[in-house]
């Protein structure tokens, strides 16, 4: 039998498949749960528990204050010693205070206003002297820093002036002023003038 032939005009037809069933619920179907963890038990802390790690965190930190307060204890004992028998040990302690002495006079002072008196004296000695020293320092130490000729003029002059302590300008200060106050001044001018000075001349050379 020949086959049919199936003309370009008429159109194939298809049939659609019909779409699987959704699988329903099983039935009998038995649901587990998850275990809940079990909590752990947590021990009760000591009563002394947290007291004993904050000891052993500052264990370091509490033998370094015991060793301290013993050295110094040490200290002023030893310094009773020599004192109260006016030792002589080629050092002699026959003019040295006692601690009692040294407490009697500095309890004395507290109850009176000389203390007081002389601490703000000494402080406005110090602020002024601090005052001048930066006015006059920071100035020069830009300029220094800005102009090589400068610096290689005055640097070689501070660096000689520089190393002579305070207390040997003490002479000099004398002399050069009229009064005790200014010299206190100067000689306070220029322990903080060297140090301003070179901190500024450093800074601009960063």
């Amino acid at each position: 039998m020949p086959p049919k032939v199936v003309s370009a005009a008429e159109p194939a037809t298809v049939t659609p498949l019909s779409p699987l069933p959704a699988p329903g619920p099983v039935s009998g179907a038995i649901r587990l749960r998850a275990p809940r963890p079990q909590q752990a038990d947590i021990p009760a802390a000591a009563p002394g528990g947290r007291a004993a790690r904050w000891f052993r965190l500052h264990k370091g930190e509490m033998r370094a204050a015991l060793l301290a307060l013993l050295s110094i204890a040490a200290f002023i004992a030893v310094w009773h010693v020599l004192t109260t028998h006016r030792m002589t040990l080629y050092v002699r302690f026959s003019n040295v205070p006692s601690p009692e002495q040294v407490l009697e006079s500095a309890s004395r002072a507290f109850r009176s206003g000389r203390f007081i008196d002389h601490l703000l004296i000494s402080c406005r000695r110090i602020l002024l002297g601090f005052s001048l020293a930066a006015v006059v320092a920071v100035p020069l130490g830009l300029l220094m820093g800005r102009y090589k000729l400068l610096k290689e003029a005055v640097f070689p002059v501070s660096e000689v002036l520089r190393p002579i302590p305070a207390i040997a300008w003490v002479p000099m200060a004398i002399m050069l002023w009229p009064s005790n106050e200014e010299s206190i001044v100067f000689i306070t001018f220029l322990g903080a003038f060297f140090p301003i000075l070179l901190n500024t001349l450093h800074g601009m050379s960063a």
